[in-house]
């Protein structure tokens, strides 16, 4: 970071199976951040599909146990769901609720949306407080004009 001229950078953690080869917990994010927190921001992460108890309530209690080790975020949100599916949709109530802003990842395997992004819009529109930060190879070729699917799976075959 010194070399590049870095001030601060994000640690995020990945969590569901289809975020990467191997995982990396919040936990450890947490754990590995803590003696530098003036310049690495620990997020948190919750795979969507994670059993928990007590609904919503459960949930904003399971990630506020994040807030108070210092995560300061929520991601890289990557599972493999659609971006509007129930489980995201409690994720990012909760989120909202804990003023914890969510990066997300979006293409055809990951927080999986149809060209227009009518599922983000769905989100966006039922969680107007809760801040989404998007990227991902889906979120910018559909920032970047009219795409249609067939777009998206050459964007994706590409990589």
């Amino acid at each position: 970071m010194d070399n590049s001229n870095l001030a601060q950078a994000v640690v995020l953690p990945l969590v569901s199976p289809e975020s990467s080869s191997y995982s990396l917990t919040t936990d450890f994010v947490l754990a590995e951040t803590r003696p530098h927190r003036d310049r690495l921001i620990p997020f948190c992460s919750v795979d969507p599909r994670t059993s928990y108890s007590g609904g919503l309530r459960g949930l904003v209690d399971m990630l506020k146990k994040y807030v108070d080790q210092g995560a300061k975020g929520f991601g890289e949100h990557k599972p493999g769901v659609r971006i509007d599916d129930a489980r995201n949709m409690t994720i990012y109530a909760a989120c909202g609720e804990l003023k914890l802003p969510i990066l997300f990842h979006l293409d055809e395997q990951r927080n999986t949306d149809a060209p227009g992004l009518p599922g983000l819009e769905k989100a966006l529109k039922e969680f107007p407080a809760t801040q989404f930060i998007g990227h991902g190879p889906g979120w910018w070729a559909s920032i970047s004009g009219a795409v249609t699917q067939a777009d998206l799976a050459v964007i994706l075959m590409v990589q």
